[in-house]
């Protein structure tokens, strides 16, 4: 039991190519993230704290941390396996419900997704960051993952209404939408298999991960 024993369930049921979409994604933002002059993190969806754990050394000793999640099991476990950590940082484990933060609009600078949406997109409408927008100052960073369907199959569990935002095109539409400058994008190896964790997609169906790094309001003086 406890959080060893769901890492261990979760990595040896889980497919490897699977494991490796997610830390090839994971080492890609790792060497990307930069959170110099920023005061305050949001995570969309924090899960077990895979991204947060790969840049927890990174995070500025004065700046604020959010991880939102609905799931109080999760923080628990994400709690757990932070206490033992050498530099204890201001780190705010939220259990809410995305539609109704209790947080101050325009306060983040930072905003982390890293399969939130994707998760969320599963059984809400809407599209997550555009939900959460008026929290985050006019010239926020966003490092972000996003669970990408190159097909969907005659059976899948996407209802018809969400799919585009398990698409490439309209996922990149919406976050310049927001006026997130998109610097890189990259993109993982397609899978056809997850595992008892991660069984969102059936066998006829493709899944990659599209991971994007940007920011928005940055000075473009002397630019065209």
């Amino acid at each position: 039991g406890g959080p060893a024993g769901f890492l261990e369930a979760y990595l040896t049921s889980t497919d490897p190519a699977y494991l490796d979409r997610i830390y090839e994604g994971l080492s890609w933002v790792r060497s990307r993230t930069d959170f110099s002059g920023c005061r305050a993190a949001l995570e969309l969806g924090s899960g077990h704290g895979f991204y947060l754990r790969t840049v927890y050394d990174q995070l500025p000793e004065d700046m604020v941390y959010i991880a939102v999640d609905h799931d109080p099991e999760r923080h628990r476990f994400l709690k757990t396996i932070l206490e033992g950590a050498a530099q204890p940082r201001k780190l705010v484990l939220l259990c809410a419900d995305f539609l109704s933060l209790p947080l101050k609009a325009d306060r983040f600078d930072v905003l982390m997704d890293f399969t939130g949406t994707s998760n969320f997109s599963f059984d809400n409408d809407g599209f997550l960051p555009e939900i959460v927008n008026p929290l985050m100052r006019e010239k926020a960073r966003l490092f972000a993952s996003y669970i990408i369907f190159e097909r969907f199959g005659v059976n899948t569990r996407i209802p018809a209404n969400r799919r585009r935002w398990f698409t490439e095109e309209s996922v990149l539409e919406g976050l310049t939408g927001l006026g997130y400058k998109l610097a890189e994008t990259y993109r993982t190896q397609t899978v056809s298999q997850g595992g008892v964790f991660e069984d969102y997609f059936e066998a006829d169906e493709r899944v990659r991960t599209v991971v994007a790094v940007g920011e928005r309001g940055a000075a473009n003086a002397g630019t065209d």
